[in-house]
């Protein structure tokens, strides 16, 4: 399991194996085009970690966009000092869940290219738990177009209302 001390020291890339995933440029047009209404243009992804959640440059700050919750963060004032808060165990618990990827791990749900481990229910409901039984794998490029239209659909209903939700099979 890699430790805040393994980080990579190069410009603007921070690398964090088994916990951090590279989406491709397809990836990120979409993620871009799916929280434009959360964040807006002009950012940079610095870090994705194996749930999706990014790490962004935004105008200067670091944010952190956790897409299983919906919620928009600044976590730090430039890439080193996002370095430096990984170096923080709260903080590389909190964002990267080191714990829960290594049993999944441990349970041989590895990984695949352009896969990213995901939620049968997003944390931001009641029901959605940080539990190997809550977790799937989906490509990271559909899902990040998944989770920033749910979290559209959701942004106005209050902490604790009801969603009732409707999948419609894709016509081919």
């Amino acid at each position: 399991m890699a430790r805040p001390d393994d980080l990579c020291h190069a410009p603007h890339v921070i690398e964090l194996p088994f916990l951090t995933i590279a989406p491709d440029d397809n990836a990120v047009l979409e993620l871009r085009a799916a929280w434009h209404w959360k964040i807006g243009a002009g950012w940079t992804p610095l870090l994705v970690t194996t749930f999706g959640d990014v790490f962004l440059r935004h105008s200067g700050p670091i944010l952190w966009l956790n897409t299983g919750t919906g919620e928009v963060t600044q976590v730090a004032g430039s890439a080193e000092e996002l370095e430096t808060m990984l170096g923080v165990e709260a903080s590389f618990e909190g964002w990267l869940m080191p714990g829960l990827v290594e049993r999944l791990r441990a349970e041989g749900r590895l990984l695949q290219p352009g896969r990213y481990y995901s939620y049968t229910i997003f944390p931001v409901f009641k029901q959605g738990k940080y539990e190997p039984n809550n977790i799937i794998t989906l490509p990271i490029r559909e899902n990040f177009g998944w989770s920033g239209s749910l979290h559209k659909q959701i942004q106005s209903i209050p902490d604790g209302g009801t969603v009732q939700m409707m999948v419609k099979p894709r016509l081919m």
